[in-house]
């Protein structure tokens, strides 16, 4: 029988190449290059105070992972958008408001 701890490692380092590939597309949207890199968990905890890591656990923990294949196969669901270009979207009306400020 497979350790349930390892879908969890399996799964969080799946949400880590998603986290990834948002920032690099959103930096491109920008003209920018992203700029990651990557601590071990212990080490980032390190750089952040008690409170912080704590919450940033937890966000990635309870963070959702879903799939639309069951909406798709029974239903024949198409999305208007992909989920990247919701975003972009939505970072657009946000830069066009004023409401993110773009730094020169």
């Amino acid at each position: 029988m497979q350790d349930p701890s390892e879908d969890r490692v399996i799964l969080l380092i799946h949400k880590i190449e998603i986290i990834f590939t948002y920032t690099e597309k959103v930096s491109s949207w920008f003209g920018k290059t992203a700029k990651i890199n990557y601590l071990p968990w212990e080490d980032w905890c390190k750089s952040v105070s008690e409170e912080e890591s704590i919450m940033t656990w937890d966000h990635i923990a309870h963070s959702p992972n879903c799939s639309i294949e069951k909406a798709r196969s029974l239903l024949g669901y198409q999305p208007h958008y992909s989920s990247l270009q919701a975003l972009q979207e939505s970072v657009s009306w946000l830069v066009e408001r004023g409401i993110i400020k773009l730094q020169e």
